[in-house]
């Protein structure tokens, strides 16, 4: 196997990695995020919000 080979190899092996490290951030903030609005409904219980939401546009 020549030097080109492994540098593909070795970066599409980077890419998949990369990949997969992300969808699995993506699953620990959604879990987070769950917790935390669980938590917040107990003690908002009248079904007002505690925080508006704010655009990050701009």
């Amino acid at each position: 196997m020549g030097v080109s080979q492994r540098v593909s190899n070795a970066m599409k092996a980077a890419m998949i990695y990369q990949h997969s490290d992300h969808d699995r951030q993506r699953e620990v903030a959604a879990g987070l995020d769950g917790m935390v609005r669980a938590e917040r409904a107990k003690h908002h219980k009248d079904g007002a919000p505690h925080h508006t939401q704010e655009s990050s546009a701009g």
